[in-house]
């Protein structure tokens, strides 16, 4: 079942918003099957930063701490690590128990008793004990985009990283793998974040915000590396990432194989090539001007 943008937005928005976190952080938000997962490796393995596997549960997490008001801060640390450590994906974030994690955040602070803090001391917990150094957080779920304006509140200062790849070919790349049976079901998850990136993008105001061509990334990975590094103000990675460093998701998943073989453009196009006219012709039907917009012929 597809999401409705209107419903969820309205699903997540809080009572009354909470304190914002101000410190430092990335969220990669996208599509799915359009080289989110290529680019978090990158990232991790030649700048200063640790992003670890999908993690799900942000909006989910966040809206329940909006509303529990009436619970103790360390009643609202432990809701908050509940909803990761309970999670059926998060043997690929962490094998370790939260329970340090709680130690620390209950002692934090008034002045750092916000939801992004504990963020802030999970992402560092788990970084640290997957094996990575790192001076940036960041977190890699592309479909927090449908709840981005909820995640802004809290996150004022984040920078904010939206990948996009043509809709075809990701259409077609998740028919392949199974996830949709019809281009149709495909071509309205390819919409609904490119629709919400591009409404929540086009009023800037004081907001750090970057838009990646994954057609573009994987034809100089090197050139968009140095563009994102710049962007975030970010040093490169000193010593190169352990043998041992845990990465969770990647060599798990069969739809995660090509990560490890490295950078390739041979996926760019295959979607126009083997997709019938007809499934372009609905796909186009669907993502309507988006696809223009968003660069993609």
């Amino acid at each position: 079942m597809l999401l409705n943008l209107n419903a969820v937005d309205k699903l997540l928005t809080p009572l009354k918003s909470s304190r914002p976190y101000n410190g430092r952080f990335l969220y990669v938000l996208g599509c799915g099957r359009s080289g989110n997962t290529l680019l978090r490796k990158m990232l991790v393995e030649q700048l200063n930063m640790y992003i670890p596997a999908e993690t799900y549960v942000i909006p989910e997490a966040l809206m329940a701490f909006n509303r529990s008001k009436k619970l103790s801060w360390n009643e609202k640390v432990g809701l908050v690590l509940s909803f990761f450590e309970y999670h059926p994906e998060f043997a690929t974030i962490s094998d370790r128990t939260l329970r340090p994690v709680y130690d620390l955040c209950v002692k934090l602070p008034n002045g750092r008793r916000s939801f992004g803090d504990i963020i802030y001391e999970l992402f560092q917990f788990i970084g640290k004990n997957s094996g990575f150094s790192f001076s940036l957080l960041g977190d890699k779920t592309p479909l927090n985009v449908l709840s981005i304006r909820l995640i802004y509140r809290h996150f004022p200062e984040a920078n904010y990283l939206f990948i996009t790849r043509h809709p075809y070919d990701v259409c077609y790349s998740y028919i392949r793998m199974g996830r949709y049976k019809s281009v149709e079901d495909a071509a309205c998850r390819w919409r609904d974040p490119h629709e919400n990136w591009f409404r929540f993008s086009s009023n800037k105001e004081n907001k750090k915000l970057l838009t990646l061509r994954y057609e573009e990334f994987v034809q100089d990975p090197s050139l968009n590396l140095e563009k994102i590094q710049e962007w975030l103000m970010l040093e490169k990675r000193h010593e190169p990432v352990g043998s041992n460093a845990f990465w969770g998701d990647i060599g798990k998943y069969k739809h995660h194989k090509n990560v490890n073989s490295g950078v390739s453009v041979s996926s760019i196009g295959n979607g126009h090539s083997a997709l019938s006219q007809n499934d372009k012709d609905a796909i186009d039907r669907i993502v309507g001007n988006l696809k223009s917009k968003f660069g993609h012929e």
